[in-house]
């Protein structure tokens, strides 16, 4: 990296660096870092490839492989059980009921 000249210089001579180089450099990168972008300030492809697409082509790949009778119901439950962003990691698989009965809330 090329130090410019003189006048482009904004560093302190007392800066605390022996090698007056060795400061810009660290001024340089300090005043031109980058701010952490809030994800949901992307642009939606960007933030749909990095939220959505992972999970999702996991799971069609699990598609792919299981062949479900119900792919669709398959892989809604797929990306509810791998979801990156749930809070609770219990395993829970929804009740089924039979016949209109409810579910038997002992059972449960």
């Amino acid at each position: 990296m090329a130090i410019p000249d003189e006048k482009f210089r904004n560093i302190d001579p007392e800066g605390g660096y022996e090698d007056p180089d060795e400061g810009f450099r660290a001024e340089l990168a300090a005043m031109t870092g980058q701010a952490k972008v809030s994800i949901n300030a992307l642009p939606t492809k960007a933030y749909l490839e990095a939220t959505i697409v992972p999970t999702v082509m996991r799971g069609l790949h699990e598609v792919c492989h299981a062949r479900p009778d119900n792919p669709l119901e398959f892989l809604a439950y797929y990306i509810l059980k791998h979801n990156p962003n749930r809070k609770n990691t219990e395993e829970t698989v929804p009740a089924v009921t039979t016949g209109g009965d409810a579910p038997d809330k002992a059972a449960q």
